[in-house]
């Protein structure tokens, strides 16, 4: 079964209607993990590659350079569009057709990683839907802005947006 998440919203009802059916949920952004991790047999596999917004601030108070904004369904090669249209460039994936969530979840090597570190390095703030197993079910929306605290336990988090840091063209 496969829901096209549209919205926070879909997904946070995708995750209860899984939850009252005791299924199983996987999480498919581009569909590239080798492994095979955003599919299982019998799974609710919630699709976020509808989920494409790209903001820009040029006049970000936490980076210079400014930030760009993306949620989970856009590919590298649209975000890249997007940044070099404001003559700057971001961390990212050799392959275009690799989204930034698991890209980035993977530490995020990239061809100019040398210049400018790993994509993972890149990360101003992260927003996911959490969802907690504690006696009742609860989702939320929640905005993380200490990403190397770890997750913790009892919860699948789904990333909906990734803030990098922009850098200028060497």
């Amino acid at each position: 079964m496969i829901v096209m998440a549209n919205s926070v919203e879909d997904v946070q009802k995708s995750v209860l209607f899984a939850n009252r059916y005791d299924l199983l949920v996987t999480v498919h952004s581009s569909g590239h993990d080798y492994n095979g991790r955003s599919t299982a047999d019998g799974s609710l596999m919630i699709d976020l590659s509808s989920m494409k917004e790209i903001s820009i601030n040029l006049q970000s108070k936490r980076h210079e350079a400014g930030e760009v904004t993306v949620e989970s369904g856009n590919s590298w090669l649209k975000i890249y569009e997007k940044v070099q249209s404001v003559d700057r460039v971001v961390v990212g994936g050799s392959s275009h057709t690799v989204s930034p969530g698991g890209y980035t979840l993977g530490g995020g090597h990239s061809p100019i990683s040398r210049s400018f570190g790993l994509a993972a390095d890149q990360v101003l703030e992260t927003k996911h839907l959490e969802l907690f197993v504690i006696k009742a079910l609860m989702v939320k929306s929640k905005t993380t802005k200490q990403v190397g605290l770890g997750l913790g336990g009892y919860y699948i988090a789904v990333k909906s947006e990734q803030f990098y840091r922009l850098k200028t063209k060497i």
